[in-house]
Parts: structure tokens; C-alpha cells; sequence
């Protein structure tokens, strides 16, 4: 999503925010990159606020997309459909490469295999040790978890 969630506040108009598609890097523009104004935001009715999940939402933009051999669709499963854990997926990001390390420049897309990890797993790693209840779960049932359960590389740090 192209909004910066501030969990004190309510979200700003869609317009003062863009999409930016096809770089590799963020710091080099690409002859074919494209920067399109966001017209409208639908919100997930679930989303509460972090941790309360249901943090997706549908974007609706000023231009459409011209899709090129760097700018593709998505496509997403059901939302009944349950994947296996230990099943592996791709991660990708501009984020920190480690923490309190911001990714140097040109700030190249990182990209990093993971497996899935089972959700109880997941919030049980999270809290040091087995949780009681699902209530109190970080990782609730509209999310996902992956990385490596030794920790070292996933989402937030590709190195």
C-alpha cells in the first residue's frame, strides 16, 4: 500500500498519496516506472488498527496501470484457501536490511525465499512461549507468517 500507517491517526486523502510501479530500484527511475495518484481507498471493514489485522485495502487510481514486463498483475487466492506451513514463498521490499539498518542507495529491491510458519507457531515465538488463548494472538487468522523459525533472515532482514 502506498500509505505509511501512524497508528495515532485517521488516514489523510487518497490524493496525497501515489503509487509508484515498475523500478527495481527506488533511487533510479526506469524509462518504464509510472507514479499514479491515488483516487480512492477501499478499507478492509475488519481493519481495526495494528495488531487488529484485516490490513489490506483495494487502491483506486487517478490512471490505470500499464502493464509491461515489469508492471504485472497479482493475482490472489480465495480467501478460503489455506496454505500448508514449511510451504515456500517470496518476500520482497525496500525496507531495512537489519534492524536500525535502512537499505543504502540505490535502494534496490530485496527479494528473499521463506517458508511459511504455522500460525501458533508463529505467535508462540512472538511471545517467548505458549499462549493460552487465540484471542491474545499476535498473528491472527487473516495473517501470514514466514521466515526461518532461527531467525536471521525474513521480511525485515534479507542479509
Amino acid at each position: 500500500m502506498a500509505k505509511k500507517y501512524y497508528p495515532s491517526r485517521t488516514y489523510d486523502s487518497p490524493k496525497d498519496f501515489h503509487v509508484v510501479s515498475g523500478l527495481h530500484q527506488l533511487n533510479q527511475w526506469h524509462q518504464e516506472g509510472s507514479r499514479s495518484v491515488v483516487k480512492h481507498v477501499i478499507l478492509n471493514p475488519r481493519f481495526l488498527g495494528t495488531p487488529g489485522g484485516g490490513d489490506i485495502a483495494l487502491l483506486k487510481l487517478e490512471t490505470p496501470l500499464t502493464f509491461t514486463s515489469r508492471v504485472l498483475p497479482v493475482c490472489l487466492p480465495d480467501s478460503s484457501v489455506q496454505f500448508e506451513a514449511g510451504m515456500e514463498c517470496w518476500v520482497t521490499g525496500w525496507g531495512s536490511i537489519a534492524e536500525h539498518v535502512p537499505l543504502p542507495s540505490p535502494r534496490t529491491l530485496q527479494e528473499l525465499m521463506v517458508p511459511l510458519v504455522d500460525r501458533q507457531v508463529c505467535n508462540d515465538l512472538y511471545h517467548g512461549g505458549p499462549l493460552p488463548k487465540p484471542k491474545n494472538w499476535i498473528i491472527k487468522s487473516d495473517m501470514m507468517c514466514a521466515g526461518f523459525v532461527a531467525g536471521g533472515r525474513d521480511a525485515c532482514q534479507f542479509t
